[in-house]
């Protein structure tokens, strides 16, 4: 399944693209747990040629539309809210959200601090794009207006936008329009560097300095021809049939695709074709570094590596998902038509899970395949990148992920299957799990604390530090003991929604609160 608005693929049942933000489906969804599977399908882009895609739909939904339907409406909207609040959990994440789309006024929220900037913009809010930290946001508007987001401003970029995109680090917008392709840096206007290219074509250097794009051939319109444009006069040729899905800073190493030879997978030094390396047969996915110079590549059947555009190496003769190790909040984002970048450094010391043999695996600074521990594919990677909770044969179970077949520490017995296990702390060791039907709270091996006789209506983990639930009006928090009251509300909650710092409840009167301690709450929406 791929995005509506940007064509990106999608994780099943995904409620939002990660790549632009536009909703995929407006049923109510449960909040997502902490635990990451990386999208398996191959990912196959029709290309286009600009400008020919259809303008997204407006979101969030007003909420005065949800005349009966008021329940479904908020959990829409404040799932719209928590994958917006999702990044790098940073103190400078922000979120720019629209109540309503007759006035146009944006708000927008800084993880900072308890306060909303408040900006009026020329129509709804279509589209939104993100650097990969969050800090930085890039907003379309159904009027086809592209405005810059910060925590404090809104700048205009440019009109008559179509799609857009922006650099990884915040620093570079990247957009269509008038059916032609612009690159500006933040604050300054926009230079024009092709016309007429493919609209799922463009990729943007994780630093803003670089973009690759196709444009038709003029002898052979079914010939595309790849470009890399690095901030000079003219861009430069990959050739007929290549095209880029992805570029390392200064475009100092080009990932590519050979549309004639099968869509096969490349990747070389800057524009010398004497260095290239095949990386697959046919497309699939490929996983990046933060900066781009790594790769990490899954077809399906096997894994492979490749560091710096140096020699393949191969490393699982079996398929395999890499797992996230940030519980506070997201650590992955899905950028560009085909690439997916994970905000790490390198993939050595990631953890990664074979579900053929329920296994999982560190891979060492030698490139070695390391097992872990066995398990079901529900495993938390607590903060300090190594400690591992998981299920397992009816246990709940942690381990040290730092060794190779470490003697595992059973931490609850009898669980009669992995939903039982609810979620885990920072610190890898308080967990929250179902057992007989009630719920509990519990530290390593410590004695366990029954919160309540029920599974909470709601549950979710703030800051990495605290349990949040709720039962009707009233919300509490554990930190691994006995749960105190947090806050109490007019009306029941609906949901919660948590991550980084931010805490979002929606009651069942409409309206919607937000707050930084879990305890305080200001109300965005009536």
């Amino acid at each position: 399944m791929n995005c509506p608005n940007c064509n990106a693929p999608l994780e099943e049942g995904a409620r939002f693209c990660p790549n632009c933000g536009t909703p995929v489906q407006t049923a109510a969804a449960q909040p997502e747990e902490p635990v990451y599977e990386e999208p398996q399908q191959e990912y196959q882009p029709q290309y286009e040629q600009a400008p020919v895609q259809e303008e997204a739909k407006p979101f969030p939904v007003k909420l005065a539309a949800l005349a009966g339907a008021a329940v479904v409406g908020l959990i829409v909207l404040i799932a719209v809210i928590a994958n917006l609040f999702s990044g790098s959990g940073k103190k400078n994440m922000i979120t720019a959200i629209q109540p309503s789309s007759e006035d146009a006024e944006v708000l927008v929220i800084s993880e900072a601090g308890n306060k909303i900037f408040k900006k009026t913009v020329d129509s709804s809010v279509s589209s939104s794009y993100y650097s990969l930290d969050s800090s930085m946001e890039l907003i379309r508007t159904s009027g086809k207006i592209l405005y810059y987001v910060q925590a404090n401003k809104i700048e205009k970029i440019a009109e008559e936008v179509t799609n857009a995109w922006i650099s990884d680090d915040g620093s570079t917008a990247v957009y269509i329009s008038d059916g032609s392709l612009y690159v500006a840096k933040i604050g300054k206007k926009g230079t024009k560097i092709a016309g007429s290219v493919v609209t799922n074509s463009i990729c943007v250097a994780p630093d803003g300095s670089a973009v690759g794009y196709a444009v038709q051939s003029e002898d052979d319109a079914s010939v595309l021809i790849g470009y890399i444009w690095d901030g000079g006069k003219e861009a430069t040729s990959l050739g007929k049939n290549k095209v880029a899905i992805a570029l390392a800073s200064k475009a100092q190493y080009v990932y590519y695709v050979r549309l004639d030879d099968n869509n096969a997978m490349y990747v070389q030094k800057k524009y010398n074709d004497e260095t290239k390396v095949k990386l697959n047969d046919t497309r699939a996915t490929l996983y990046l570094n933060q900066d781009h110079t790594v790769c990490y590549l899954y077809n399906g059947e096997k894994t492979v590596y490749c560091a710096k555009a140096g020699e393949k190496q191969s490393l699982f003769s079996y398929s395999v998902t890499l797992k996230g190790h940030d519980l506070k909040s997201k650590s992955n984002s899905v950028r560009g038509t085909s690439a997916v970048t994970y905000n790490v450094k390198n993939f050595t010391n990631q953890f990664f899970y074979n579900a053929s043999n329920e296994r999982i695996i560190r891979l060492n600074n030698k490139l070695e395949a390391e097992t872990v521990a066995k398990s079901s594919s529900t495993l938390y990677v607590a903060a300090d990148g190594k400690t591992i909770v998981y299920y397992y044969n009816e246990k709940i179970r942690q381990v040290n992920g730092s060794k190779t077949d470490p003697e595992p520490v059973d931490l609850v017995s009898e669980i009669k299957s992995s939903s039982d296990l609810l979620g885990v702390l920072e610190d890898g060791k308080t967990i929250c799990y179902m057992k007989d039907k009630e719920f509990f709270v519990q530290k390593g091996t410590a004695k366990p604390v029954k919160l309540l006789d029920e599974e909470p209506d709601d549950l979710q983990i703030y800051n990495g530090k605290v349990i949040l639930y709720c039962i009707d009006n009233v919300l509490y928090g554990s930190t691994g003991g006995k749960a105190t009251k947090y806050a109490t509300f007019s009306d029941d909650i609906v949901t919660i929604s948590s991550n980084g710092k931010m805490v979002v409840v929606a009651l069942k009167d409409k309206s919607v609160q937000f707050s930084t301690d879990a305890k305080k709450f200001v109300k965005l929406y009536e």
